[in-house]
């Protein structure tokens, strides 16, 4: 809303942050980047609330208000914020505006001075010098994080983790896969996940398969597909959401009751808030670019997969810059990056088949990127076919605990299942092993 009126934003902006507290407290904005004095001291007033692990609502403000004696401006605003209609997953946008707003007048007011100020002679020319320091400060404010006092972020961390003890935290997306998210916490901003397989294990049906529980939950999804051309992961949704063979729908033979579900599928599909960005040459400019667009809309960035980013697989070089560019966009955007990765070779030389990270191709700097990776294996049976049970290995996980966790991968549906003890009985013994608890012990790294 680059027109919009900067009084309205500014009272959508506080309206939001009344209904969603905890984004005050993660947010650019600072007190002086409102027009309205008025809505300035709202702002504080939320901000002081919410840090003492309180809750802002309108009495609890107009009572701050009272006791600190402010002029009546500050009710009639509090009162105009009540009665503002707004969407919470706008958030961003609100603050995106505030934020352009106060930066052309603050840039306005700048230039101003500068032009006065380069024409008063050697001390005018310093002062105009200064003042463009300042001003190329407020240009990169948004871009720049600049360095905190430990107390400001201990602050910060005591009041979220207040808030997320009281309400929970709806940030951290689940997986869809219980047991995999007692491991991961879910999916959590900021982080970047590696999810490794060597090629038709499945790494990319479970990570769509993510993308769909998450989209479900109402969680925007975007999904860079370097391998895989768009239709083709439209057919894997079909398969999946409406239990149709995937080998039927590519063969086009099909029954009147398999075109049924392949048409209620697709309804369902189109309220799925998930973005395709269909695209072999895409790399992390590319991607960032995408991610800029879509930020108000999507919560998730899967990528499939990461070694195809660099258009030369297996150039260390240029796999290495990938892998920072991602960790860099995770961090950056506090999006959680899912991004698919292909295995060497090696563990089918081993007795232990299972992965481990020197197994990732290209190996080196993507384990060292990531904050977690996520191995998947399934055991060949003597017939050359790859068993259903497949064993996700968490093998490294940057501030938080390993493990191990079972899915059931059911092939003609291209859809991965929560794993039950009757999936053993269908195959040929147990291939993993006797399984017990023991197996799901989480260690800590």
């Amino acid at each position: 809303m680059p027109n919009a009126n900067p009084l309205d934003m500014e009272m959508r902006l506080l309206a939001a942050f009344m209904l969603r507290p905890s984004a005050a407290l993660d947010t650019l904005i600072q007190a002086d980047d409102f027009f309205e004095p008025s809505a300035s001291l709202v702002f504080t007033a939320i901000k002081e609330i919410v840090s003492r692990d309180g809750v802002p609502e309108y009495s609890v403000i107009d009572a701050m208000f009272r006791e600190k004696g402010v002029g009546p401006g500050a009710y009639s605003m509090l009162d105009a914020i009540r009665r503002t209609q707004i969407n919470t997953s706008n958030t961003l946008m609100y603050e995106k505006s505030v934020l352009q707003a106060s930066q052309a007048r603050k840039v306005k007011a700048a230039a101003q001075m500068i032009l006065r100020s380069a024409d008063g002679g050697e001390e005018g020319l310093k002062k105009a010098l200064e003042l463009t320091g300042d001003l190329v400060h407020e240009i990169n404010r948004a871009k720049v994080q600049r360095p905190k006092p430990i107390k400001d972020v201990a602050d910060k961390f005591e009041a979220e983790i207040k808030h997320a003890a009281k309400h929970g935290r709806p940030s951290h997306m689940k997986t869809g896969y219980k047991d995999l998210d007692k491991i991961l916490g879910g999916l959590i901003p900021s982080k970047f996940y590696v999810l490794a397989a060597r090629p038709s294990v499945g790494k990319s049906a479970l990570a769509f398969n993510i993308a769909r529980n998450v989209s479900g939950g109402g969680h925007g999804v975007l999904i860079a597909s370097i391998e895989m051309p768009d239709d083709e992961i439209v057919s894997r949704y079909v398969s999946d959401m409406g239990g149709v063979n995937n080998s039927n729908i590519r063969d086009a033979t099909l029954s009147g009751d398999e075109l049924t579900r392949i048409s209620d599928s697709i309804v369902k599909m189109g309220s799925l808030p998930v973005f395709i960005a269909d695209d072999p040459t895409i790399n992390v400019e590319t991607l960032e670019s995408h991610i800029i667009e879509y930020r108000d809309r999507i919560s998730l960035v899967v990528v499939d997969y990461l070694q195809l980013m660099t258009g030369a697989e297996d150039g260390y070089t240029e796999v290495t810059k990938v892998s920072s560019g991602l960790r860099r966009l995770s961090r950056q955007y506090r999006l959680p990056i899912l991004a698919c990765a292909q295995l060497s070779r090696a563990p089918a030389q081993r007795a232990d088949q299972r992965p481990v990270l020197t197994d990732i191709r290209s190996s080196g700097k993507i384990e060292q990127d990531a904050d977690v990776v996520i191995f998947m294996h399934r055991k060949v049976e003597d017939n050359g076919t790859l068993a259903s049970l497949v064993e996700l290995i968490v093998a490294k996980y940057r501030g938080g605990s390993t493990g191990v966790c079972r899915l059931h991968f059911e092939g003609e549906l291209l859809r991965f299942s929560e794993f039950k003890y009757s999936h053993i009985a269908s195959e040929t013994g147990d291939e993993f092993g006797e399984f017990d608890e023991s197996d799901m012990a989480f260690a800590t790294t």
